[in-house]
Parts: C-alpha cells; structure tokens; sequence
C-alpha cells in the first residue's frame, strides 16, 4: 500500500440494507473497536446523487468492504461495479477491495478473482483478525471483543522477528487461488507457454493436477491474459454450482447458456431456443454458435473448473461429448475457432467416460500440474526474504513436505508468522493441532467414511502398492499418493506417511 496517500477513512463498507443488522452488530462492532474508521451510505450527505456518494467514499477510504449477499447482487451491484476499477488502482496501483461472503452466490467476474472472507464458511476469529490486519496496521489503543483496552499491541503480535520484518504485512495467507498480483506466485517453468495458448484460435486446453495444486492460480492468470488481449471470458467453477443445477442434463445446459448470455452479452436469451423440440446439446449448440460466436471477432475463453464434479452423474457421458463435438466441430466449421474451451479437472477422467472416442479429456493442449522442483523451493524461500538459511533446512523442509505448492506456502507462512525455525515445523508437522491439521483433517475424514479408500491407503502404508486399479486413480487424483501403477504406490509427502501411520 501506497503511505504517502492522505485517506480520511480505514474502510469504506457497501453492503444491501437487508444486511444491516450484521453490518452493524459484527463487522463495524469489530472494526471500531480495533479503532478502525469506517464510512457507509449511512453517512452520505443528502441531496447528491447515490454514485457520486459512492466515488467519493471509495476516493476517500483505504480499503473497500463488499458485504456479499443474493440480496447485494441483486440491488446494490449494479451502482458499485462501474466503480470497482477505481478501488483497484487509484494512486497505489494495488488492489484495495476486500469482498466478505455472507453466503453462497453465484459471483460477478469482477471480483471472483479477489481474495476473499467467505463467512458463509468458516466466521472464526482468525478470519477476523486477516481481515483487521489487511485493513490497517495495529492503532496505539487496542480493545478486544468485549471492548476492553488492551495495553500494549505486543499482546497481540507474535514473537518478535530476528530480521526486518515489515514486508510481512503484505504475505498472502496460503488458502486459496494466489492474487494475480501477489509477489508470493510461484510461475512454473512452462507457465509463459502454457498462457500463450490462449490467444489462439480454437484450442482445447486441459488443466490437471491434484486439489491445492495451483489449478485455480493459473486458471486465474489465463483469465487475466484473455481479458488484457480484449477477449471475451467466462469462468464458471462447477464447485461454486448449487446441487439442483445438476438435476439433470437440460438443466445443467441451460444454466450454463444463461451464465453465456449474461457475460457475453448475447442478442437474444436462451429460452428462445429452450423453447424448441431439439435436444439440450443441440439447444445449447445452437445458442453458442448463432449467439456468441457468429457475433465475435476474437476468440472468446471457456473455462470450466472443478469439471470432474459431472463425473458424479449418470448424463456425464452426454456432456462431455458435447464439449468434444465442439472440439471436433473446428474442423468443419470456422466459427467453432473462435471458441477456445478450458477444462480443469484433478480426476482420472478414463475411469468414468465409456467412450474415449467421445471423450474431451485426450484432445488438445495438455496441462499437468506436479509438484515443485528444488530450484521452486529456493525461489520461495528467497520471496520470504531468505527465511530458512541453510541448504540443509530447505532439504529437511522438502523431505517433509514433498515438492507439494500449498504445504510449502503454509509451511513458509507459519515460519514467517510464528518465528519458528524450520526443526520446530518439523516437530509438529503431524500433530493434531499442528501447522497443517486443517489440511491433514480433511484428508482423514474423507478416508474414514469409505473402506475401500483405507485400505488402500493402509496397503500403500506397508506394501508399497494399491490392491485396485480404481482406488488407486483416486488416491493418486486426490494427491495423496505418487506413482505409474498401483505396485509402485508411495504416499505423495513424509508429512502424510507420519499422519497416516498414527491414524489408521
């Protein structure tokens, strides 16, 4: 953040009147307490117009507050989204909004990308004092909660540091997809090529890797690199898609066609062609190419994350056949070039499709996400200001942690944190309450409620080797285990053998 800009306010907060208990009895309770100055529309002077009041709110405030509701989108949106530009890039040139979810909506593309509080998940009081800490340094007068002074902020903070320290306050927390503009993104080798596919015409390009691989960073960054060569994106994540959506097939076809003509901004809506006898695929065919594509000149960007969720549902074949027809369709048909289609998925894709003629998942431009090498270790460490010192404790680290992206961002970000050596990591790595039990949590439970899954694991364990062709496509999908077959099994990192070993 950019100090030498004069703002009169900590946050200015938007949010639909609907949320204003919550607003006020939570998130300014808090903020205010922690000595933070906040302005809402509440404080607008009268007899000006809603935008202008607006602008000048954001023109004022150093960061933005976004309270996410269906209602917010609904109402308020519209007003903010002209204006968003102007929070991300004002003076500083760094993005300044902060969007808190209250519950689970279906995003606009202008901040699906942006690091987010979602509430709606997980409103726990490390979440709240991420939020307080990305707002504003630490104010002289402290109060807790319960609005009593706290002395000193050293009760606060964390051992002091044993170098200089303030670059801190801009490391990322290591959830989720890494902000376009984090100075902690670590590009892979091939990154630079595998972007430059997306200017051109009719490609398929498949992403894969196992969850918390970096999927959705890279997706983000393909995003970025079509919007800045002026094409037209669409990012659907079918994790973020409500259950009902996947009813069945037309539901889901023509879903995903309102989503089209609502950010492709399409002459004519989707139930003029729902409104026909043709199947869903041919509907949503028909849509796409006399709608989107015989209207545009460069081509548009299809990305689809979290696409192996279809996988769960018996029409699954008819759906990727359909994204394979459109593949297929480039050759007879122009038009079809001008849609470059992104699939990002983590499953082993042959198991579930019967036909691999009819299959999108061994056409096109492939991306597989492994883990990092030794020289990406080093070139972390050195983003942390050369936190670990020695090559012998960047070792000890990737013994433990594997070459695995999101351990090793927790795994600096608790070092950074705690000011801890790398030995006391290491130490409780496997505890339940270590650095990494969030992640090592999810794991078991997902293994303890389904035999098959650990006894595979257990036979990895002491056998080195996975009894089933299909567990062991899991597993390795889940990124549990490494391996070319299922005899030549091992479990993905030493952290997971240590936990594992304990538990099962």
């Amino acid at each position: 953040m950019n100090n030498s800009v004069n703002y009169k306010y900590d946050v200015f907060i938007s949010y639909d009147n609907r949320d204003e208990n919550w607003v006020n009895n939570k998130l300014i309770f808090r903020l205010k307490n922690r000595g933070i100055n906040c302005i809402t529309q509440k404080d607008f002077p009268l007899g000006l117009p809603k935008i202008q009041n607006i602008e000048s709110a954001i023109k004022k405030s150093r960061k933005i507050i976004i309270v996410i509701s269906n209602y917010y989108i609904k109402n308020e949106w519209e007003n903010f989204s002209s204006l968003l530009s102007i929070s991300h890039a004002l003076s500083s040139g760094e993005y300044r909004t902060i969007p808190i979810i209250l519950e689970t909506c279906n995003l606009p593309d202008l901040i699906d990308f942006l690091e987010k509080i979602e509430f709606h998940t997980n409103e726990n009081n490390d979440e709240w004092e991420r939020l307080i800490a990305n707002i504003k340094p630490t104010p002289e007068t402290l109060r807790n909660e319960d609005g009593k002074v706290i002395l000193s902020e050293n009760e606060l903070l964390p051992p002091s540091h044993s170098f200089y320290s303030n670059w801190l306050n801009e490391l990322d927390a290591p959830e989720g997809t890494v902000k376009l503009r984090s100075k902690f993104y670590v590009k892979r080798e091939e990154e630079d090529i595998w972007l430059k596919n997306i200017y051109k015409c009719g490609v398929t390009i498949r992403v894969k890797g196992a969850h918390q691989m970096g999927k959705s960073s890279l997706l983000a960054r393909m995003h970025q690199r079509a919007k800045d060569n002026s094409q037209k994106v669409l990012y659907l994540d079918f994790e973020r898609f409500d259950e009902e959506v996947f009813s069945n097939l037309d539901k889901l076809l023509h879903y995903t066609a309102q989503r089209m003509a609502r950010y492709w901004d399409a002459p004519n809506l989707p139930d003029k062609y729902w409104s026909t006898s043709f199947g869903a695929k041919d509907k949503l065919t028909d849509f796409v190419l006399q709608e989107i594509l015989e209207t545009i000149c460069l081509p548009a960007v299809f990305i689809l994350d979290n696409v192996d969720r279809v996988f769960n549902y018996q029409y699954r074949d008819d759906f990727f056949s359909l994204i394979r027809a459109w593949h297929n369709e480039r050759a007879v048909d122009e038009n079809w070039d001008k849609l470059n289609i992104v699939l990002a998925y983590s499953t082993e894709a042959f198991l579930f499709i019967q036909d691999i003629n009819q299959s999108p998942f061994n056409v096109g431009f492939s991306i597989e996400l492994t883990d990092f090498s030794s020289s990406k270790v080093e070139e972390m460490n050195s983003q942390h200001k050369m936190l670990i010192k020695s090559s012998n404790e960047i070792g000890y680290l990737k013994k433990l942690l594997g070459g695995h992206p999101y351990l090793l961002r927790m795994a600096f970000y608790q070092i950074a944190q705690k000011n801890i050596s790398v030995s006391q990591l290491c130490k409780t790595a496997s505890n339940d309450d270590g650095p990494f039990a969030e992640h090592l949590h999810r794991y078991l439970r997902k293994i303890e409620t389904n035999q098959a899954l650990r006894n595979g694991i257990h036979s990895v364990l002491t056998n080195s080797k996975c009894q089933s062709n299909e567990i062991f496509y899991r597993l390795r999908a889940s990124g549990l285990i490494l391996g070319h077959s299922p005899d030549s099994a091992q479990l993905r990192c030493e952290l997971y053998a240590q936990y594992f070993k304990k538990r099962l």
